[in-house]
């Protein structure tokens, strides 16, 4: 099993599906998926996100900090 935020380009997706042994019994959990992409099978996610914005998490901004702190 692998739990994510949100499912959004697909690609963490691809990403860990690449690296699993057996991808049929992957369980891929997220917490919103946005509306309007291709959902894999493997896919369980609690919302839907059907609106055009994009959905920001508390820990967004410890991630801006950091990427803050390798740009020029």
């Amino acid at each position: 099993m692998f739990v994510d935020d949100i499912f959004d380009t697909g690609d963490t997706f691809t990403k860990i599906l690449s690296r699993v042994d057996n991808p049929s019994k992957l369980t891929f959990v997220a917490l919103f998926a946005r509306h309007g992409k291709i959902f894999p099978k493997q896919l369980v996610y609690e919302k839907n996100k059907s609106t055009g914005g994009y959905v920001v998490f508390p820990w967004d901004i410890l991630e801006f900090q950091r990427s803050k702190k390798y740009c020029f």
